[in-house]
């Protein structure tokens, strides 16, 4: 892997997206550390309702390549991934926002080995759109950024926020924006895996 992208420089590297899905609460508890106050030795400990997660929560699937964030696609009705929605919602409105904002001719998917992701429709899909998945070993959660860098940052910076409906959940695609991707390196990491 390393060789085929030339340690990170090849220009390869950009036809190179990574997609993970992940539940988004309504209401997520703020952190110890978010909620942490300033306070005189002299002063009592303020007090703080403990509480839950909401039980309001929306599946989304995020992509994203080495300039950033592709696309969010949210699920409708607390729906799970499945092969169907995958190759029928997913793939086809990642496939056009890859070709709006490039011409490349292949593409490939860093992803992790869930069923939806490697079914025969899935396959077919992806063959038909030239969509290549790049070599992953099993239980390598590093090889899969969303899980590590991605999702994290974003839900710290949403902890805290209370939303009114899932239709806020759209509100989550401004941190997503600004969020870049770790994927110079991951060729590096990937040889060490495979």
């Amino acid at each position: 892997m390393t060789k085929q992208y030339n340690d990170g420089a090849s220009k390869a590297v950009y036809n190179i997206y990574t997609a993970d899905e992940s539940w988004i609460y309504v209401y997520d508890l703020e952190t110890k550390q978010q909620s942490t106050v300033w306070m005189f030795q002299d002063e009592s400990n303020p007090i703080k309702m403990i509480r839950d997660k909401s039980a309001l929560k929306q599946m989304v699937a995020c992509f994203f390549g080495i300039n950033g964030h592709m696309v969010t696609v949210p699920l409708e009705n607390n729906k799970m991934i499945s092969f169907e929605w995958h190759s029928t919602i997913y793939l086809p409105e990642l496939c056009e926002e890859i070709r709006k904002k490039t011409d490349n001719e292949e593409s490939f998917f860093n992803h992790d080995i869930a069923s939806c992701h490697i079914s025969a429709e899935t396959t077919r899909l992806r063959e038909s759109r030239k969509i290549e998945l790049t070599g992953q070993s099993r239980y390598s959660p590093d090889l899969a950024p969303n899980d590590f860098y991605l999702f994290p940052s974003v839900k710290t910076k949403l902890r805290g926020q209370r939303f009114s409906s899932r239709a806020h959940f759209e509100c989550i695609n401004e941190p997503l924006m600004y969020s870049k991707c770790t994927l110079r390196n991951i060729s590096i990491r990937m040889d060490e895996l495979l």
